[in-house]
């Protein structure tokens, strides 16, 4: 539970806060003008908060090639910084990051693709995850072993399938 008391869990209860206020003075003055024009101060409000407190993180710069280079198993994040969903499992992402680079050390590399970047375009295309959040994870000979698009991550399922694999090929 602890993995949602963030700072990401503001961009899911600040609008629902506010609908909730706007209903209540609604309720108390039964004044239209005044709902419209708090409705819309306080969707500008809110649009200002999820942009200053969505991450900010520097997509890595990879294309098709470089990714199918790796010799490593791959973890590939795709993600957008307007998906809800995305930023919900921002949280457990990290942690499977810190689990899995513990557990396996240099045999995983970590590959977060935002959509709205262009040059990521054809890699997402070639991986046919076009939804929003999608996680796949490819293997040293870049086959799918795993793919996951939209909900919750589970992290116990992602290290399941990465221990299979490596027990498969020793």
């Amino acid at each position: 539970m602890n993995n949602f008391i963030n700072h990401y869990s503001l961009l899911i209860f600040i609008p629902i806060l506010v609908v909730i206020l706007l209903f209540i003075i609604f309720k108390i003055t039964k004044n239209k003008f005044l709902i419209l024009f708090l409705f819309l101060v306080s969707f500008f409000i809110i649009f200002v908060i999820i942009n200053s407190l969505t991450p900010k993180e520097l997509d890595q710069k990879v294309n098709s090639s470089e990714v199918l280079n790796y010799d490593k198993i791959k973890f590939i994040q795709i993600y957008s910084k307007t998906c809800i969903g995305c930023i919900i499992n921002e949280p457990f992402i990290r942690e499977l990051e810190l689990e899995l680079v513990n557990k396996f050390s240099i045999e995983v590399i970590f590959l977060k693709l935002d959509v709205s970047n262009k040059n990521n375009f054809e890699i997402i295309k070639n991986l046919n995850a076009f939804t929003t959040p999608s996680y796949l994870i490819l293997s040293y000979e870049n086959k799918i072993l795993w793919k996951q698009s939209g909900g919750l991550i589970n992290k116990k399922e992602v290290i399941n399938q990465i221990d299979n694999y490596m027990a498969s090929i020793n």
